[in-house]
């Protein structure tokens, strides 16, 4: 049997490696993550097959040379060079917890059987984890395969008395039950579940298993000649991510083909020496990134522990704040300011002035900034309010904005002495790390202008700097079906514009429809029109603002049907106000 390894899904991996045991004699079952991606149809990724098997790993080794796998040093685990998931044989018995597993599912498929867990013994495994290392992860993994497959709620309740964890069970419960009311509540969702394809047209969804892209594309090219250059390692190609804490999936090749370029574009402008002076070794490009306790996060983040830069590339939206959040991420693995040196900047700072926090960014702090912003607060001495949380913010902050705004900063500081100060602190502090970050460098950095390429980023600046009139028109531009010439580089492909452009078009419709909605009272059927576009291609924000729309009866008419419709998208996107305001709907009204 000829397969084509990378592009194999989960089933069929299994397929090929139980039969392929099986012809050796060799007993195995399928648990883990990879009953969850198959009892889920998908939905979650799991970047290894957990098999537990009675046989010695020297003679699964052997059986499992016939197809290329092979045994990772001594270990318990097996790769295979051109398959996306590596195979853990997890030590027997077969058991969850301390209760030993009597039956088994059998899934048949065209090119063989799969043996595993069943459902309800998959959500066993999974709650095992939460259970006893409090793995939140693990409980929203058997909250999917509660989404689509029915379980028997006795027999798991039974065995999480026996784990005496019955506190944690009734989380899972209460949530379960709740998903299984709102899918009978929201059955006629059905026939719209295909506009949850929309989030892949938005950047023109192939996916990376179609088999339909030819390796090498354009933008693993320019991660290659990263790579040389900077002896920074780009990881994109696992299934699944979790470092220290912060989980991910593994992008879409769509989003990547979005997403790199703007990367690889701005850490081009530094030299190699500035990367050998950071604590950055590696960047890992994934999706739907998340911490341990479940939370979204943003578009990026740099941990100290594993030296690694995480991006969501899942999050493509604002073209202009995920190239500023590049240079604000880099610039955290630079910064080892600490004791004497950390107080000298703070005395830059105006008098009096205490940062919010010492440690992390809660969210009483993000509600803060909300407020001074809403209340047009006065924030002197700082580029943003967000510089107020932390010195390690102020300084990143700072930076992003010398490198890709500099006209912005530049302006600001020329009635600031507090942010002047402080960029002629942050040129000196680099230069002292590099010396080739000198008076060029930052020449360099004005002249760049990014932001000049193309109407929906012109409108994006203009948006930041508060000129809403040329925003609105250049929104309006990108959104327009005539198609414009933009500028284009060794990163800004016109194959780049072609993969862009529909995700510009897309947040423009929105933008072009906010700005209409917001100018004018009463009745707008221009502005809903446009905010209908933006959502029907699943941008998360215009399908919440749209189902606010027709739950107030704002320029529509009232609906709550469209309402929960329209929540009901954003919310399987990851949404989690929508969340919010559908459970508002369903159990409040």
């Amino acid at each position: 049997m000829n397969n084509n390894w990378a592009t194999m899904k989960v089933k069929d991996v299994a397929v090929v490696v139980q039969g392929t045991l099986s012809k050796y004699g060799i007993d195995s079952t399928l648990v883990g993550g990879a009953c969850v991606e198959i009892y889920s149809n998908n939905k979650y990724s799991s970047g290894d097959i957990d098999i537990v098997s009675d046989w010695p790993l020297g003679e699964i080794e052997n059986a499992l040379t016939e197809i290329g796998f092979k045994r990772k040093d001594k270990t318990r685990f097996f790769e295979k060079k051109d398959c996306e998931y590596f195979l853990d044989f997890v030590q027997p018995p077969l058991a969850i917890g301390n209760a030993p597993v009597k039956q088994l599912s059998i899934i048949k498929t065209r090119k063989g059987m799969i043996k595993l867990l069943t459902p309800s013994d998959c959500v066993k495994d999974r709650l095992a984890a939460y259970f006893y290392w409090d793995d939140k992860q693990s409980l929203e993994q058997a909250i999917l395969v509660a989404k689509t497959k029915t379980l028997d709620y006795k027999s798991i309740e039974k065995w999480a008395k026996g784990e005496s964890n019955l506190k944690k069970y009734r989380e899972f419960i209460s949530r379960a039950k709740k998903i299984t009311k709102t899918r009978n509540i929201c059955v006629f969702l059905t026939a719209v579940l295909g506009c949850l394809l929309c989030v892949s047209n938005i950047a023109g969804e192939t996916g990376s298993k179609d088999g339909k892209k030819a390796p090498n594309e354009y933008w693993q090219k320019q991660i290659e000649k990263f790579e040389k250059k900077y002896k920074i390692t780009v990881d994109y190609k696992k299934l699944f991510y979790n470092s220290s804490g912060v989980n991910g999936e593994k992008a879409l090749d769509s989003q990547l083909a979005v997403y790199v370029p703007m990367l690889m574009s701005e850490f081009s402008i530094y030299p190699p020496a500035l990367f050998e002076s950071s604590m950055m070794k590696k960047i890992v490009l994934c999706r739907n990134m998340k911490n341990n306790e479940n939370q979204r996060l943003g578009y990026a983040l740099f941990m100290r522990g594993n030296n690694a830069f995480f991006q969501n590339v899942g999050e493509l939206d604002t073209f202009n704040h995920i190239r500023l959040t590049v240079h604000h991420e880099f610039f955290h693995s630079l910064d080892e300011l600490k004791g004497e040196e950390e107080e000298e900047w703070e005395k830059l700072n105006p008098k009096d002035f205490k940062y919010f926090c010492r440690f992390g960014i809660g969210e009483e702090f993000l509600d803060k900034i909300a407020k001074d912003r809403q209340n047009k607060k006065p924030f002197s001495g700082f580029i943003t309010r967000y510089s107020q949380a932390n010195a390690k913010e102020d300084r990143a902050e700072i930076f992003c904005h010398m490198v890709f705004y500099p006209e912005v900063i530049k302006k600001k500081s020329k009635n600031d002495p507090v942010i002047a100060a402080k960029i002629k602190y942050i040129k000196a502090l680099l230069s002292k790390m590099c010396k080739e970050m000198d008076d060029g460098f930052w020449e360099m950095a004005e002249k760049r202008q990014v932001w000049k390429m193309s109407s929906y980023s012109r409108g994006e600046y203009y948006q930041y700097i508060g000129d809403y009139k040329n925003a609105f028109k250049y929104f309006k531009k990108a959104a327009e079906d005539d198609p414009e010439k933009p500028e284009t580089d060794e990163f800004y492909t016109e194959e780049w514009y072609k993969n862009s452009s529909e995700l510009a078009k897309t947040l423009s419709e929105y933008e072009v429809g906010q700005y209409l909605f917001d100018d004018r009272n009463g009745d707008n059927q221009e502005a809903v029109s446009w905010i209908k576009k933006s959502a029907g291609k699943g941008y998360v924000d215009a399908q919440i603002f749209l189902g606010q729309m027709y739950e107030e009866g704002l320029s529509v008419k009232k609906d709550i049907n469209e309402a929960k419709k329209w929540y009901s998208l954003a919310e399987k996107q990851g949404s989690k106000k929508a969340s919010v305001l559908l459970n508002n709907l369903l159990y409040e009204k």
